[in-house]
């Protein structure tokens, strides 16, 4: 890949590792899934980071055979993915995600997330809310999931409690 940032701008160009709500390669493995494109971040606006990218192509980490993957063209007709995210901290403890991607004639999938935390002394707390819609372009597929969480620690111990619940019309 290629990068080039200047002040607050940074653009990657090329294969590269892409880790966003709704782009991302699992890690869980030696090989890793990985992206062919471009990606833009800016963090300009105090406590905000903005990121646009385009993605051609992506890479599974094996092939059914057992070996590496090859690079393949993303989207029906290999027009494609775009994505929009937004990640504002600009309030102490509170992170507020959002973001858009596109994957051409195939569908837009939308992700809101909240994230509270706190802490007094060694006690912590927090309070979380995820939403994602897909909207596909063939009639009756789109789904949604929600999910909320609450978690609190006391020094080294932690726990919560979580729900969600996954609405799929198909």
């Amino acid at each position: 890949y290629l990068q080039y940032g200047v002040k607050n701008t940074n653009v990657k160009v090329g294969r590269q590792f892409i880790t966003t709500p709704l782009i991302s390669g699992s890690g869980s493995r030696m090989i890793k899934q990985s992206f062919q494109g471009a990606l833009i971040t800016n963090t300009d606006i105090p406590g905000t980071t903005i990121a646009a990218g385009y993605v051609d192509k992506w890479q599974n980490r094996t092939n059914d055979k057992g070996d590496v993957a090859e690079f393949v063209e993303v989207g029906k007709n290999h027009d494609g993915a775009y994505t929009f995210l937004a990640i504002n901290k600009s309030i102490p403890g509170l992170t507020v995600t959002g973001q858009w991607a596109q994957v051409t004639d195939i569908a837009d999938v939308y992700y809101a997330e909240l994230a509270y935390a706190g802490k007094m002394s060694d006690f912590s707390y927090g309070v979380a809310g995820q939403y994602i819609s897909t909207d596909y372009d063939a009639a009756g597929d789109d789904g949604s999931l929600y999910g909320i969480k609450a978690s609190f620690g006391m020094g080294a111990f932690n726990a919560y409690v979580a729900y969600a619940e996954v609405k799929d019309d198909a």
